[in-house]
């Protein structure tokens, strides 16, 4: 004899309210990001053409130049010997909202100066009151820079699966760094919004306003050229591989999880991409 329909239908819903709860839980968000990560070994893209060069803060650079806490010098002797290169935007990932020695603070801001299309990096920060607000970079340094976030959504386990196009501290929005380099090395003009994507020129993102305009980080196997600072600073020729090419240098440590992110436009030009992890 058949189980009777009402007993199907309440196990059916039972299931349903339950899965809709775990869906929702921080157990059932983490399952969604592992089942992410396993489709993503299963039909790993492949890596297509890039013009990007990493131009790296690293352990040869920290140890010749200076330290963690000293990375404004050599970054404004690798930006000086950069200026030259060719590159249609520069974006610095780097944060630049405190005071230095006025010579260091002089030199790198004259630096940022001679660099075409500049974008520079601005975060949120949390006061004393858990007010939210930017720290945008000094002004000496911002007079001539469009400002893009650098905000991580990393998931429950610490791992970055997508970059957040947009930001607010509730009172002003800014897009992300690297949507902003994007858009100044093509000359694309303003972002142009819908409730569904993003366009740039000829160029569709799919980032909704709902989804919190995210876009899912792929990653893929390293096949990016790097740069060291040091040889940069030590052989002023070495700038010349970066014309036509886009640069991110950062501090030492692993390259950070979204300079793996894709764009799919028609082939861009070139773009200068500095930062520090």
């Amino acid at each position: 004899m058949g189980r009777p329909a009402w007993k199907t239908a309440a196990v059916a819903g039972a299931c349903f309210v339950a899965a809709a709860v775990v869906s929702f839980s921080a157990a059932g968000q983490q399952l969604d990001a592992w089942a992410y990560d396993f489709l993503l070994r299963l039909r790993r893209p492949a890596a297509g053409p890039t013009t990007a060069v990493i131009v790296a803060l690293d352990e040869e650079t920290l140890r010749a130049h200076g330290n963690m806490a000293r990375l404004r010098p050599p970054l404004a002797m690798a930006l000086e010997a950069m200026a030259g290169a060719g590159a249609r935007a520069v974006a610095v990932d780097l944060q630049l909202a405190d005071r230095d020695k006025p010579e260091v603070d002089g030199r790198l801001s004259r630096a940022l100066e001679a660099l075409p299309n500049l974008a520079l990096a601005t975060t949120l920060v949390e006061d004393s009151r858990r007010n939210i607000a930017w720290e945008d970079p000094r002004r000496e340094f911002s007079r001539r820079a469009t400002l893009g976030h650098v905000h991580a959504d990393p998931d429950l386990d610490g791992i970055s699966r997508q970059v957040l196009l947009e930001q607010s501290d509730g009172r002003q929005r800014r897009w992300a760094l690297a949507l902003e380099a994007f858009r100044l090395a093509n000359g694309a003009g303003q972002i142009v919004e819908t409730e569904e994507d993003l366009r740039l020129g000829n160029l569709v993102i799919p980032a909704s306003r709902r989804e919190r305009r995210a876009l899912r980080v792929r990653y893929l196997s390293p096949s990016v050229e790097r740069i060291s600072v040091s040889e940069l600073i030590e052989r002023p020729q070495t700038a010349a591989r970066l014309r036509a090419r886009a640069a991110h240098p950062w501090a030492s440590g692993p390259p950070p999880g979204p300079a793996a992110a894709r764009l799919h436009p028609p082939p861009p030009r070139p773009a200068l991409k500095v930062g520090a992890r």
